[in-house]
């Protein structure tokens, strides 16, 4: 049985702007040049197996915009094995909705700097926030986090990554993973000297080279652009997820028909049952033509 564990999460309980009764949630009718976009987003996040803290933290959030519905989704993976995860992940989440959120609401500023790059700098201010951390509490050497993030400026979006969490499109019920993960690994991969088979069982799959805080190196943000078409969904994940199940299976149940947070709910659910053991954090939002009727009553 899935027990939600994102109530007690920074991010859920403060930075969030959306609040449903087992975590952050959002739903409603948003005006576009295009029409008017249906969103429905849900965000979960559960405790792995018998583990006490929750080190992944994440994030739904609208923002003040003057050009049109724009929402930010994050999500952070506290790095294992190392001091207070927990923390780390929550500082991402909150340094950087904080950053993005003071320069959305200052529209001379959106118009000036180019939306990825706005993300890059909000997760390099976020590492040297972690670094600061650790270098006022000597006790927290080695804390660390990913963080992946989904900036929306409809139509288009905006992703920035660092670390192995990801971000997928679900677009005709077809997956497509927009980021790559950031490990020894994945690299080795795409060289050709490890299968994807192979790659999935290497007890070296979690070695990131690049993450916030953790040392003084320096991390180095990825940012891509694509366009979002209605009826098109973001998944942005923590590794969690991810060991367990493979894109096709996450796909298959990324494209069942029902809300949001019915669908992300099942897809954790599958990680349990798959038997995942870390923690577990997944956001589902959907811009769609479909329930606009039903989405209109809360416009």
């Amino acid at each position: 049985m899935l027990e939600d564990k994102s109530a007690n999460k920074s991010s859920s309980s403060s930075s969030s702007e959306w609040m449903g009764e087992d975590g952050p949630s959002g739903e409603g009718l948003y005006s576009t040049p295009a029409g008017r976009i249906p969103l429905d987003c849900h965000g979960v996040s559960v405790v792995g197996k018998g583990r006490r803290v929750n080190q992944d933290d994440y994030l739904l959030a609208p923002l003040p915009t003057q050009g049109g519905p724009a929402f930010l989704f994050a999500v952070a993976d506290g790095i294992g094995g190392g001091p207070a995860g927990d923390r780390a992940s929550g500082m991402a989440i909150q340094g950087l909705h904080e950053f993005v959120r003071k320069t959305a609401a200052e529209p001379d500023l959106m118009r000036a700097i180019d939306p990825g790059e706005l993300l890059r700098r909000g997760v390099l201010r976020c590492h040297e926030q972690i670094l600061a951390d650790v270098e006022s509490h000597p006790e927290l050497f080695g804390m660390g986090t990913t963080l992946t993030a989904a900036l929306v400026l409809w139509p288009r979006v905006w992703i920035v990554n660092a670390g192995d969490s990801r971000c997928y499109r679900l677009r005709d019920a077809r997956l497509e993973r927009l980021t790559f993960d950031h490990t020894l690994v994945q690299k080795l991969t795409d060289e050709g000297i490890l299968t994807p088979e192979t790659a999935r069982r290497s007890r070296w799959r979690h070695a990131l080279w690049n993450h916030l805080g953790k040392s003084s190196a320096a991390v180095d943000p990825q940012v891509v652009a694509s366009e979002l078409r209605p009826d098109d969904a973001l998944l942005l994940t923590t590794d969690g997820v991810t060991d367990p199940l493979t894109d096709e299976e996450i796909e298959a149940f990324a494209g069942e028909s029902g809300p949001a947070r019915r669908l992300s709910r099942r897809i954790v659910e599958a990680a349990e049952e798959k038997g995942g053991k870390d923690d577990m954090t997944l956001i589902f939002a959907r811009f769609s033509r479909r329930g606009a009727e039903r989405a209109s009553d809360l416009a």
